[in-house]
């Protein structure tokens, strides 16, 4: 997501994003993860 170039207050912000999607229903949803770990990806689910 660094590829966007998202400023906040004029600093870059350096984010990763969980991005769910059930393919039958096109639902999708996205969360802002603070880092790679199992909790990050249970709260997003």
């Amino acid at each position: 997501m660094n590829s966007l170039n998202m400023t906040v207050a004029g600093r870059p912000f350096d984010h990763m994003v969980y991005h769910f999607v059930l393919t039958y229903s096109n639902w999708e949803s996205v969360t802002l993860c603070a880092s790679e770990s199992f909790e990050t990806l249970f709260d997003g689910l």
